[in-house]
């Protein structure tokens, strides 16, 4: 299994993501990398800070990323937690991604174009004034 490691880029931003390869290139490839947010807040036990992860680049289908190595400052074996975390979003963007390309059946399309042709005939009941 490819361990989930943190990379903390020149640009301030820290990416959770799998190693595919490390090239002697001067380039880093990476897969699913997820931008690490933390939020500040208050609660009756004082400060403390929250979590999220969420897409590092958006409306991209490459399952695989080069990062130039001079644009990483650091990197780290991610915590079991964080990488628990991240299996879990991981898991559901994929799932997402799948729900949005599968196509419908011939049943399911059918039961939406009764639908709105249902919807159209309710709404020429109630667009009608009757005095």
């Amino acid at each position: 299994m490819t361990e989930n490691i943190i990379l903390k880029l020149s640009s301030g931003e820290e990416i959770v993501c799998r190693l595919v390869e490390d090239t002697q290139s001067g380039m880093i490839q990476i897969t699913n990398p997820l931008l690490v947010s933390t939020t500040p807040r208050v609660t009756s036990l004082g400060l403390e800070e929250s979590v999220s992860l969420r897409r590092w680049i958006h409306f991209s289908e490459e399952q695989v990323y080069s990062i130039n190595k001079s644009m990483v400052v650091t990197k780290a074996d991610a915590s079991l937690g964080l990488s628990r975390f991240y299996e879990l979003c991981v898991l559901k963007m994929l799932r997402d991604v799948e729900d949005e390309i599968r196509v419908p059946t011939e049943e399911e399309l059918m039961e939406i174009e009764a639908e709105e042709a249902f919807d159209e005939w309710e709404s020429s009941l109630t667009s009608k004034t009757i005095h």
